[in-house]
Protein backbone atom coordinates (compact mmCIF):
# COMPACT_ATOMS: atom_id res chain seq x y z
CA UNK A 1 0.00 0.00 0.00
CA UNK A 2 1.39 3.42 -1.09
CA UNK A 3 2.04 5.95 1.69
CA UNK A 4 0.92 8.58 -0.36
CA UNK A 5 -2.64 9.65 -1.69
CA UNK A 6 -2.87 9.89 -5.58
CA UNK A 7 -4.41 12.74 -6.84
CA UNK A 8 -7.48 11.39 -7.24
CA UNK A 9 -7.55 10.20 -3.82
CA UNK A 10 -6.42 13.47 -2.44
CA UNK A 11 -9.48 15.31 -4.37
CA UNK A 12 -12.25 12.74 -3.25
CA UNK A 13 -10.98 13.15 -0.18
CA UNK A 14 -10.84 16.84 -0.22
CA UNK A 15 -14.36 17.44 -2.12
CA UNK A 16 -15.89 15.14 0.77
CA UNK A 17 -14.47 17.23 3.72
CA UNK A 18 -15.11 20.22 1.95
CA UNK A 19 -18.96 19.37 2.06
CA UNK A 20 -18.94 18.43 5.32
CA UNK A 21 -17.34 21.79 6.42
CA UNK A 22 -19.97 23.79 4.17
CA UNK A 23 -22.88 21.94 4.87
CA UNK A 24 -23.27 21.09 8.42
CA UNK A 25 -22.91 24.51 9.55
CA UNK A 26 -25.32 26.11 7.22
CA UNK A 27 -27.83 23.98 8.17
CA UNK A 28 -27.53 24.71 11.72
CA UNK A 29 -27.84 28.30 10.81
CA UNK A 30 -31.34 27.88 8.91
CA UNK A 31 -32.72 25.77 11.40
CA UNK A 32 -31.68 27.38 14.73
CA UNK A 33 -33.02 30.95 12.42
CA UNK A 34 -36.70 28.96 11.52
CA UNK A 35 -36.90 26.83 14.13
CA UNK A 36 -34.68 27.49 16.99
CA UNK A 37 -33.49 24.17 16.60
CA UNK A 38 -29.88 22.62 15.99
CA UNK A 39 -29.97 19.67 13.16
CA UNK A 40 -29.39 16.78 16.31
CA UNK A 41 -32.53 18.50 18.14
CA UNK A 42 -34.63 18.01 14.96
CA UNK A 43 -33.15 14.61 14.35
CA UNK A 44 -33.97 13.80 18.16
CA UNK A 45 -37.95 14.96 17.85
CA UNK A 46 -37.98 13.33 14.45
CA UNK A 47 -36.94 10.14 15.68
CA UNK A 48 -39.29 10.67 18.49
CA UNK A 49 -42.43 11.45 16.05
CA UNK A 50 -41.73 8.40 14.01
CA UNK A 51 -42.04 6.24 17.22
CA UNK A 52 -45.49 4.49 18.45
CA UNK A 53 -46.67 6.43 21.49
CA UNK A 54 -43.82 8.92 20.94
CA UNK A 55 -41.20 7.67 23.06
CA UNK A 56 -37.63 6.01 22.69
CA UNK A 57 -34.65 4.81 24.37
CA UNK A 58 -32.37 7.19 25.35
CA UNK A 59 -29.46 5.11 24.20
CA UNK A 60 -31.51 3.93 20.90
CA UNK A 61 -31.88 7.87 20.27
CA UNK A 62 -28.16 8.09 20.40
CA UNK A 63 -27.42 5.52 18.41
CA UNK A 64 -29.77 6.32 15.53
CA UNK A 65 -28.05 9.81 15.64
CA UNK A 66 -24.55 8.91 16.11
CA UNK A 67 -24.24 11.09 19.56
CA UNK A 68 -22.22 9.60 22.54
CA UNK A 69 -24.72 9.27 25.52
CA UNK A 70 -23.47 12.00 27.34
CA UNK A 71 -24.34 14.37 24.56
CA UNK A 72 -27.59 12.62 24.16
CA UNK A 73 -28.24 13.49 27.69
CA UNK A 74 -27.10 17.03 26.97
CA UNK A 75 -29.52 17.65 23.98
CA UNK A 76 -32.29 15.94 25.70
CA UNK A 77 -32.02 18.02 28.89
CA UNK A 78 -32.46 21.31 26.45
CA UNK A 79 -35.23 19.83 24.94
CA UNK A 80 -36.67 18.81 28.28
CA UNK A 81 -36.32 22.28 29.60
CA UNK A 82 -37.86 23.51 26.09
CA UNK A 83 -41.38 21.39 27.36
CA UNK A 84 -40.43 19.42 23.87
CA UNK A 85 -39.99 16.09 25.66
CA UNK A 86 -40.10 14.69 28.88
CA UNK A 87 -38.14 11.87 30.27
CA UNK A 88 -39.71 8.61 32.23
CA UNK A 89 -38.63 5.93 33.99
CA UNK A 90 -37.40 6.47 37.10
CA UNK A 91 -34.07 6.58 35.23
CA UNK A 92 -34.80 8.64 32.52
CA UNK A 93 -33.67 5.88 30.20
CA UNK A 94 -36.78 6.81 27.95
CA UNK A 95 -37.59 10.28 26.19
CA UNK A 96 -41.02 11.06 25.50
CA UNK A 97 -42.46 13.40 22.66
CA UNK A 98 -44.72 16.09 24.60
CA UNK A 99 -47.41 17.91 22.38
CA UNK A 100 -45.44 20.82 22.16
CA UNK A 101 -42.44 18.85 20.75
CA UNK A 102 -44.77 17.45 18.18
CA UNK A 103 -45.75 20.97 17.51
CA UNK A 104 -42.10 22.20 16.98
CA UNK A 105 -41.60 19.69 14.60
CA UNK A 106 -43.98 19.72 12.37
CA UNK A 107 -43.47 23.44 12.24
CA UNK A 108 -39.91 23.18 11.94
CA UNK A 109 -40.57 20.13 8.92
CA UNK A 110 -41.25 22.12 6.03
CA UNK A 111 -38.14 24.69 7.05
CA UNK A 112 -35.71 21.33 6.94
CA UNK A 113 -37.13 20.06 3.78
CA UNK A 114 -36.46 23.59 1.90
CA UNK A 115 -33.09 23.56 3.53
CA UNK A 116 -32.33 20.26 2.68
CA UNK A 117 -33.56 20.61 -0.71
CA UNK A 118 -31.67 23.91 -1.34
CA UNK A 119 -28.30 22.71 -0.09
CA UNK A 120 -27.99 19.25 -1.19
CA UNK A 121 -30.77 18.02 -3.51
CA UNK A 122 -30.39 20.85 -5.75
CA UNK A 123 -27.03 19.97 -6.68
CA UNK A 124 -27.96 16.94 -8.74
CA UNK A 125 -30.45 18.02 -12.59
CA UNK A 126 -31.40 14.36 -12.24
CA UNK A 127 -33.34 11.82 -9.94
CA UNK A 128 -30.35 9.10 -11.18
CA UNK A 129 -27.73 11.20 -10.08
CA UNK A 130 -29.36 11.55 -6.66
CA UNK A 131 -29.74 7.55 -6.51
CA UNK A 132 -25.92 7.07 -7.33
CA UNK A 133 -24.93 9.34 -4.70
CA UNK A 134 -27.19 7.62 -1.96
CA UNK A 135 -25.72 4.29 -3.09
CA UNK A 136 -22.12 5.89 -2.74
CA UNK A 137 -22.62 7.12 0.34
CA UNK A 138 -24.63 3.88 1.62
CA UNK A 139 -21.32 2.14 0.53
CA UNK A 140 -19.90 4.34 2.82
CA UNK A 141 -21.42 3.99 5.64
CA UNK A 142 -21.69 0.57 5.65
CA UNK A 143 -17.33 0.20 4.94
CA UNK A 144 -17.32 2.75 8.10
CA UNK A 145 -19.63 0.53 10.73
CA UNK A 146 -18.09 -2.52 9.82
CA UNK A 147 -14.54 -1.28 10.40
CA UNK A 148 -15.56 0.41 13.66
CA UNK A 149 -18.05 -1.91 15.49
CA UNK A 150 -20.96 -0.49 17.97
Amino acid sequence: MSRHLTDDEVDAWNSLAGVVALMAPELETRLRRKCGLNHIQYRVLELLYARPGRRQRMILLAEATDASISRMSHVVAKLERAGLVTRSNDSGRYVELTDAGRDAYTDAVPHYIIAVRQLFLDAWSTPELRRQFAAMTADLARHLKSRNPS
